[in-house]
């Protein structure tokens, strides 16, 4: 009886001759068979089949690429969940309160602590693109990515407590020194002043913000959106004083239902 490193290496061989011969369905069907679910989760991704790659990639541990298939497949749900294994505990309640639309289950996934990632999720430094990564929020911006997802809670309620909420958190993410892991929260808060809240003066703030705070494409985007938005981009606009100051005192918002509002369907 063929013992089961050796039917492993077996089924691995014919994988790569059913791959070079370009029937990836057997190739794969192979990897599967022999517990390469890693391997298979590639091969289904390279394919185009997230939702396969997915259920491959939690079956390899890589709770942040599944989450990433998981989002191509539509499943937020799924995705969340996935981003709360991998310890990105704003990650995942983003995406619940932003794409999936549950707003009270993105409240409880905030307050609790994060999951240590497992080794598989764990970001490598030296690897290319690793301040990308799916789980990596540099420590500085963990409060600030915290208060930005509670910006989006609110939001599904009280639209005028998420913008003071959002002004104070663009305050803080342009005190920070500018760094590539800073990208997820600027990009969350271009997401709720353009597409969610529909304040054209707040995004005009954000990119103000940016290129103060020297972020090496502030300039570039904010000219790109002013043209387009506002047919001209002549200087960089300032945060208005008064009642909306981000310094000022931000009244928590009611809690936010379940069924109160649809969520926005942009990622």
């Amino acid at each position: 009886m063929t013992d089961a490193p050796t039917r492993a290496r077996l089924l691995a061989q014919a994988a790569r001759c059913y791959h070079n011969a370009g029937l990836g369905a057997d190739a794969v069907r192979c990897l599967e068979l022999a517990g390469d679910w890693l391997g298979a989760a590639l091969m289904h991704r390279d394919a185009g089949r997230p939702s396969r790659a997915a259920d491959c990639f939690e079956r390899a541990g890589r709770h942040a690429d599944a989450a990433d298939c998981h989002l191509r497949a539509g499943r937020p749900d799924a995705a969340a969940r996935c981003l709360e294994l991998a310890g990105d505990i704003p990650g995942a309640a983003w995406l619940l309160a932003h794409l999936a639309g549950r707003p009270q289950h993105a409240d409880a996934v905030l307050a609790r602590s994060p999951a240590a990632p497992t080794a598989q999720d764990r970001p490598n430094p030296d690897a290319a693109g690793a301040d990308q990564n799916a789980t990596t929020l540099p420590a500085t911006t963990l409060p600030i990515a915290r208060a930005l997802v509670r910006a989006r809670i609110a939001a599904h309620r009280d639209h005028a407590a998420a913008a003071r909420l959002l002004r104070r958190a663009t305050a803080d993410l342009a005190a920070l020194a500018p760094s590539p892991g800073h990208a997820r929260p600027w990009g969350w808060a271009h997401t709720l002043a353009e597409q969610v809240l529909e304040r054209a003066d707040l995004t005009a703030e954000l990119h103000a913000a940016a290129h103060r705070a020297g972020l090496p494409d502030g300039a570039a985007r904010w000219e790109a959106w002013a043209h387009g938005r506002l047919g001209d981009s002549t200087g960089v606009p300032e945060p208005p004083a008064g009642p909306d100051d981000p310094t000022g005192p931000v009244p928590d918002p009611a809690p936010a239902r379940e069924h109160d509002a649809q969520p926005t369907t942009h990622s």
